[in-house]
C-alpha cells in the first residue's frame, strides 16, 4: 500500500464553494497553530461602547419643481442651489411639505437623471394626481422610513481628530461621511451640490496627513465611467468640500513628498500634481507627461518613494529630483512593456506592488513588480484562464490588500453585473473575488453568503472597501478614547446596509444586519491518476486534527471519480474518543478529485490530511 502524493497539513480555504480548481496544492505551516482550514476572516457589527456603526440617516433635502409629462413627474431643484440628490431607481422616497398636500406621500423613483441633480417618479402611483409644483415650491424629499442611507461604502480612510479620537471617513453612495465611536452617528461632510454623481464602485483617493483637516483628494473616474455619468474630483483642505475647484479629472490619486499627484483623463500620458502641501487648487503650470509609449495614463501610485505611471500598454516609474521647474524625473530603466488593464487594481503588495496587467499581445494576468521593476507573474493558469473570460467586464475591478495573522491578501474583485448596462453588455456576467496569499503562494475564493447580497453581487466577497483603524495609546491615556476602533481591520461594501463591520479572527461568522451567516469552506484536492492509467482502490482517507469533541468540528467529503460530477457528501465529526476523522473504502477509479468542505463555526486545525491507497490487484 502507497499513499499517493496529496496533502501537508494546513490548508486555508475560502468561503461557500469558493475555489475548486484554483488551489493547486496543500501545505504545512504553522501560523501560531496548527494548520487551518479556513482563512477567510469573519466580521462583526461594530458596537464599542454600545455604539453600534448604523448606517447614515437621510436628510430633507430641498425640491422647488415638480414638472409633470404625462405619467411623469420630475423632480428638482433649479435656479437657487443645485442638488444631487444621490437617490437611484427603485428607491423609495417620501415628499412633504408640497403645496399640493397630495404629492406628500411615499413613491418610487423611476429614473434618475445623469448629473444626478433630477429625477422622476409615476405620479399616477397614487390618487389623485397631484398638481404641477412651481419654481418656488417649499416642498422636500428625503428616503422613506426608516429614511436610512443604506448605499454602497466605496471607500474608507483613517483619520486622527486629536485627543486619541481616530475618525472614519467613508464614500457612502455619493457623500462624504465622517464617524468615530465618540459622535457615534455618520455626519455627512459634503454640501448638496458638491457630491459624487456616480453611486457605486469603488473610489480613489490620497491623504495630505492623518489629520482630519488635512487635504484630502477623492476620485471616482472609473465608477463614473462605468455608471454613464461625469467623473469629478473631489478636493477638501481646512474648509468645504468641492467638486469644481479641480477642472482635471482623474482615475486615481497618489500622496508622495508633499504632493499628490493624479491621472489626467483628458490628456494622453499626462499627470498632474498639486502644490507643495496644498491640493486646493490646480496649477496649470504643474504636469508632465510619460512619453516612453503612446498610450493613455490609467492610474499613479507611490511606493517607498518611486512613482508608478501606469498606462494602458506600458508602465514607467519616476521619482523626485528636486528640480525647480518639475521635481519628478523617470529613472533609468524604470519602463516596462506592460499596462494595466483596470487601474484601481494597483496596490502596495508584501513590500512591492500587485496589480492586473496587460501589453499590446494580449491576455491578463496578475504581476507584481520584482527585481528592477520588472513585472513577475503570480497568477495561476487556472486563475489567468478565468480573468481572461472575464476581459469584457475588468476595467472596473478593484483590489484591496489586508495583512491579516501574518498573511498578506491582495484581493482582486470583478464587480460583473455592475456598470454593463451602459457599456453595452446585455449578457450576466458573474462577479468573483479572487485572494492571493503571498505566504503560501496560493490563490482563492472568498464569497459572502447569498442572503446577505443583491442577485447581480452573488459571487463575490461584498467587501468595496478597508482601512486599517489603527490606534496609539501614546496620544491619550484615557479609557475612553484610547483605542477607539480596536487596532482592527474596518470593512464596508455592496451589502445593502450602509454599515461598517469590524474583521474578527475567532468568529466564522459574517455577524449582519439582517443575520448572521457561517463562512462555510471548501477546498477541492489535486487531481490523482492512477498508475499507467490503472483503476486505484482508494481509501481509506484519514483527517487528523487538533480539536476536541466538544468544538463541534465535522467535515463533509464528497469526491469526482470523473473529474467534474461531485456525488453524495459523506461527513464526519470529531468524537470524545478520537480526534482523527476517516473515511474507509471509498471505491475505485482511474481519476480521483476530492473536496473537503466545513460549515461550522470551529476553528478545524489540521495536522495532516492523507489518502492511502493501492491499486488493483495489490
Amino acid at each position: 500500500m502507497s499513499d499517493l502524493p496529496l496533502i501537508g497539513g494546513h490548508a486555508p480555504g475560502t468561503s461557500a464553494k469558493a475555489f475548486s480548481e484554483t488551489c493547486v496544492n496543500l501545505f504545512i505551516e504553522a501560523r501560531g497553530k496548527s494548520g487551518i482550514l479556513r482563512n477567510r476572516p469573519g466580521y462583526e457589527r461594530y458596537d464599542r461602547y454600545s455604539i453600534s456603526s448604523s448606517p447614515p440617516i437621510d436628510t430633507a433635502q430641498a425640491v422647488n419643481t415638480i414638472s409633470s409629462v404625462g405619467a411623469v413627474a420630475t423632480i428638482t431643484n433649479t435656479g437657487i442651489a443645485s442638488v444631487r440628490y444621490g437617490y437611484e431607481v427603485g428607491d423609495s422616497i417620501t415628499i412633504a411639505n408640497a403645496t399640493d398636500g397630495d404629492w406628500d406621500k411615499t413613491w418610487i423613483i423611476t429614473s434618475v437623471a445623469t448629473d444626478g441633480l433630477s429625477f422622476t417618479i409615476d405620479n399616477t402611483e397614487h390618487s389623485p394626481t397631484p398638481v404641477d409644483e412651481a419654481s418656488d415650491s417649499p416642498a422636500t424629499v428625503i428616503m422613506a422610513a426608516p429614511t436610512t442611507y443604506k448605499k454602497e461604502i466605496r471607500l474608507l480612510q483613517r483619520y486622527d481628530a486629536g485627543s486619541g479620537v481616530v475618525v472614519i471617513r467613508g464614500v457612502i453612495g455619493n457623500r462624504v461621511y465622517n464617524w468615530s465611536h465618540v459622535g457615534g452617528a455618520w455626519i455627512e461632510e459634503t454640501a448638496a451640490a458638491h457630491r459624487f454623481i456616480s453611486m457605486n464602485g469603488a473610489v480613489a483617493g490620497a491623504q495630505m496627513g492623518d489629520l482630519l483637516a488635512d487635504g484630502v483628494v477623492l476620485c471616482d473616474g472609473i465608477s463614473a465611467i462605468m455608471e454613464g455619468v461625469t467623473s469629478l474630483t473631489l478636493t477638501k483642505t481646512g474648509g468645504a468640500w468641492s467638486s469644481s475647484a479641480l477642472s482635471v479629472k482623474s482615475n486615481t490619486a497618489t500622496f508622495m513628498d508633499g504632493f499628490i499627484i493624479r491621472d489626467d483623463k483628458a490628456n494622453t500620458g499626462r499627470f498632474i500634481y498639486s502644490d507643495l502641501y496644498d491640493a486646493s487648487t490646480e496649477n496649470p503650470f504643474n504636469f508632465a507627461t510619460a512619453e516612453g509609449s503612446p498610450d493613455d495614463l490609467l492610474a499613479v501610485l507611490a511606493d517607498r518613494r518611486e512613482l508608478w505611471m501606469f498606462g494602458e500598454w506600458s508602465t514607467e516609474i519616476w521619482f523626485n529630483a528636486g528640480g525647480k521647474d518639475l521635481p519628478f524625473q523617470r529613472f533609468q530603466g524604470g519602463f516596462i512593456e506592460m499596462g494595466i488593464a483596470a487601474p484601481l487594481t494597483a496596490q502596495q503588495f508584501d513590500n512591492s506592488i500587485a496589480w492586473l496587467a496587460q501589453d499590446r499581445r494580449g491576455g491578463l494576468t496578475v504581476v507584481r513588480a520584482g527585481e528592477g521593476f520588472q513585472p513577475q507573474m503570480i497568477s495561476t493558469e487556472q486563475i489567468n484562464v478565468q480573468l481572461n473570460k472575464a476581459a469584457e467586464y475588468v476595467f472596473n475591478a478593484f483590489a484591496q490588500v489586508i495583512r491579516w495573522e501574518g498573511h498578506e491578501f491582495y484581493c482582486l474583485t470583478i464587480p460583473g453585473n455592475y456598470g454593463k448596462e451602459t457599456m453595452g453588455i446585455t449578457d450576466e456576467p458573474t462577479p468573483v473575488t479572487f485572494v492571493y496569499d503571498s505566504n503560501s503562494k496560493e490563490w482563492f475564493k472568498w464569497k459572502s453568503h447569498d442572503d446577505l447580497m443583491e442577485t447581480v453581487d452573488h459571487g463575490r466577497w461584498f467587501m468595496t472597501a478597508h482601512v486599517h483603524a489603527y490606534d496609539s495609546d501614546a496620544k491619550a491615556m484615557a479609557a475612553g478614547t484610547s483605542k477607539s476602533f480596536r487596532n482592527g481591520h474596518m470593512i464596508g461594501g455592496r451589502d445593502g446596509s450602509g454599515e461598517i463591520y469590524l474583521m474578527t479572527p475567532d468568529n466564522h461568522v459574517d455577524e449582519h444586519s439582517g443575520g448572521s451567516q457561517v463562512i462555510e469552506c471548501e477546498r477541492t484536492l489535486p487531481a490523482i491518476y492512477g498508475p499507467e492509467n490503472m483503476r486505484v482502490n482508494a481509501g481509506p482517507i484519514e483527517l487528523v486534527t487538533d480539536a476536541d469533541a466538544g468544538e463541534n468540528i465535522s467535515v463533509d467529503l464528497s469526491y469526482a471519480k470523473d473529474g467534474k460530477s461531485f456525488g453524495t457528501t459523506v461527513t464526519r465529526a470529531v468524537t470524545a474518543n478520537s480526534s482523527r476523522l476517516m473515511w474507509k473504502k471509498v471505491g475505485r477509479a482511474r481519476h480521483w478529485i476530492f473536496k473537503v468542505a466545513q460549515n461550522t463555526t470551529a476553528t478545524l486545525p489540521v495536522r495532516w490530511l492523507r489518502l492511502l491507497s493501492k491499486g488493483v490487484g495489490q
